[in-house]
């Protein structure tokens, strides 16, 4: 199973019109990679809130 969260890690005034871009181009990448090891039919994510109970 794969749990993952991006942040950014900057304040808004830095992410600029040049920089922004680059920004969503990064974490689409990550979500992607994410995304490809993420089963779908996994019983945890159709209902999450049992698994913390399991925990």
């Amino acid at each position: 199973m794969a749990v993952a969260a991006l942040s950014v890690g900057t304040l808004a005034e830095r992410l600029n019109p040049e920089r922004l871009p680059v920004v969503v181009s990064l974490l689409q990448k990550e979500a992607e990679i994410i995304g490809r090891n993420i089963n779908p039919f996994d019983p945890t994510l159709q209902r999450p809130s049992q698994g913390l109970r399991n925990g």
